[in-house]
């Protein structure tokens, strides 16, 4: 909904997140779930991110899409992924100023900052720090994603991203987890590994049966090492 396939001049884009909202609001209703993921529309490459116009566009739909969450008793979570919020804390913090909404709230995705440009200053642009980007939107945060990773960039100015699992690469994921913990935090967690599934030594990777076993156990160790380092950081303090 709003993702970064969504251009925010496009009204079909529009009506199509419109449509999915509208489409998802009653299955939610008969499951009791009050908070649904949503984003602020792609930056379209042939305009400022930070031009006037287009920010009012996307301020104004985004408001929209949030108001219909509100008549529902919905929570609408912004996820820091590749939109308009996710270009920066300033611009994650001027959306929260534009709407308002107790109904706008942000689903904090720890990994994303590790391949995302700080799109704040003038160009080149470094990466993004997730502590830095999570310490300045800390009070806003309604639900937590667990991914995390290194990245470079590389000579052509493309970044190029590495996953790893959580508390293994650039995401300050402990950190995070540990502050979020000391000041109260009782939201949830998920995990979203993106990582390379793990093959045994003689392993035949093109037999399907044994892709997807992998996958699966890869996806398990992933849960498990997020629960031990959950249970570090909730002991430490």
């Amino acid at each position: 909904m709003a993702n970064w396939s969504r251009d925010p001049r496009n009204d079909e884009d529009f009506e199509a997140s419109r449509q999915e909202l509208l489409t998802a609001l009653p299955r939610m209703a008969k499951l009791g779930t009050k908070l649904i993921r949503g984003m602020s529309f792609k930056v379209p490459a042939d305009v400022q991110p930070d031009s006037p116009e287009l920010e009012a566009v996307i301020f104004r739909k985004v408001n929209e899409l949030v108001k219909i969450c509100e008549e529902a008793g919905v929570i609408y979570g912004h996820e820091n992924c590749m939109n308009y919020g996710g270009m920066s804390y300033v611009h994650t913090l001027r959306l929260l100023d534009n709407v308002k909404s107790s109904n706008f709230r942000l689903v904090f995705d720890t990994g994303n900052p590790v391949f995302t440009f700080r799109r704040m200053g003038t160009p080149p642009y470094p990466l993004q720090s997730a502590w830095e980007f999570y310490k300045q939107v800390r009070e806003f945060i309604e639900y937590v994603h667990i991914k995390d990773g290194t990245s470079i960039i590389n000579a052509e100015g493309n970044v190029q991203t590495t996953f790893t699992f959580a508390g293994d690469g650039c995401g300050d994921v402990r950190p995070i987890v540990k502050d979020l913990l000391a000041t109260g935090y009782d939201g949830g967690f998920s995990i979203e590994p993106h990582l390379a599934t793990i093959f045994h030594e003689k392993d035949d990777q093109n037999d399907d049966a044994i892709k997807g076993q992998r996958k699966f156990e890869t996806y398990v160790e992933y849960g498990r090492r997020f629960e031990k380092l959950l249970q570090e950081c909730n002991w430490q303090f």
